[in-house]
């Protein structure tokens, strides 16, 4: 048996349930109906990752974080914390598999939803927030609210020179001593790859031109370099694999949103493929890089290898091939 089928079989068969559920989906094609897909779902509420990050709920579906240097608490609003906060929090019971159906899914996916500007943004137009949240309300089965799809509307039309993105507190052009526009700033490569991620959950909007032009921000420094200097990666943690998804963009990341989006064989991206197998131990496992330190679910080691991050890199390439 190879060793792409035998890390197939260990996912599928995983005590953990939300790595079980997400490898019968993607990777068995299960369906929601599936016994086996049931049963992964009914025995995810109860397991030690959701309630590390449901403790300390407040009745009104937020999570309080305090900056122990500053004494400032966030939470409460679309403001956030380092990795404890309202919004990550909830990205962290998507990615486990609990969706609104779960009671306290509903209340705290709708208290953060109507936080939402009339606009569809929260915070500053920041991106890397905006992307995150949308994946993160899809994943949760909020993607045909028309709060999530204002959000979506906002991403689709905001454009920049470049086609990619840039939260507004970086937006701001270089101009000469005379105050003459020089030109604008680059766009964020890991808001940009947030944004990615989002819109690969949307399969209706896979055609729509603003997602081809972010498509092909990526592709035109296949995948992961810079444009200006094609042997250096575009920011230093893309070849540096974490979990949970917070901040950072890596090739794993990457790869499996323009794998989703219907990229994945663009020749381009060649090189970033070979990057991501060369991660890889000897049993095709991948070891995390990094683990937020402040995450109150932290399911991986760093340095040991990491069954999510693995799992995501066998469904791109098995998407690659779609």
């Amino acid at each position: 048996m190879s060793a792409l089928a035998l890390r197939r079989t260990h996912f599928i068969a995983h005590s953990d349930p939300s790595i079980r559920l997400l490898a019968l989906r993607e990777l068995a094609d299960a369906g929601e109906d599936d016994p086996e897909v049931r049963r992964a779902k009914a025995e995810i509420p109860d397991t030690p990752g959701v309630r590390a990050v449901m403790k300390d709920m407040r009745p009104d579906g937020c999570w309080i974080q305090k900056d122990t240097r500053t004494g400032k608490e966030f939470g409460a609003g679309v403001e956030y914390g380092a990795y404890a906060s309202t919004h990550y929090r909830l990205s962290y019971l998507a990615e486990l598999g609990l969706d609104r159906s779960d009671p306290r899914i509903a209340v705290a996916g709708d208290r953060y939803l109507n936080l939402q500007s009339e606009d569809g943004d929260f915070w500053a137009h920041m991106s890397c927030l905006l992307g995150l949240n949308l994946r993160t309300f899809a994943k949760l089965g909020y993607r045909d609210d028309p709060r999530v799809l204002s959000s979506l509307e906002l991403l689709l039309r905001t454009e920049r020179p470049d086609s990619g993105f840039l939260c507004d507190m970086h937006e701001k052009p270089d101009r000469g001593p005379s105050g003459r526009l020089i030109k604008r700033p680059k766009s964020c490569f890991r808001g940009a790859a947030k944004v990615l991620s989002a819109f690969a959950q949307f399969p209706g909007h896979r055609a729509h031109r603003r997602v081809a032009s972010l498509a092909e921000y990526f592709l035109r420094r296949e995948g992961i370099f810079k444009n200006s200097a094609p042997a250096e990666y575009a920011v230093r943690d893309v070849a540096e694999p974490s979990f949970p998804f917070t901040w950072s963009a890596d090739v794993v990341q990457v790869l499996y949103a323009l794998a989703s989006l219907g990229y994945g064989a663009d020749p381009r991206l060649e090189r970033a493929w070979r990057i991501q197998e060369t991660l890889r131990d000897q049993d095709g496992f991948i070891p995390v890089s990094w683990v937020p330190s402040k995450s109150p679910w932290k399911p991986d080691k760093r340095g040991r290898r990491s069954d999510w991050i693995t799992l995501y890199a066998d469904i791109a390439v098995k998407r690659k091939g779609n």
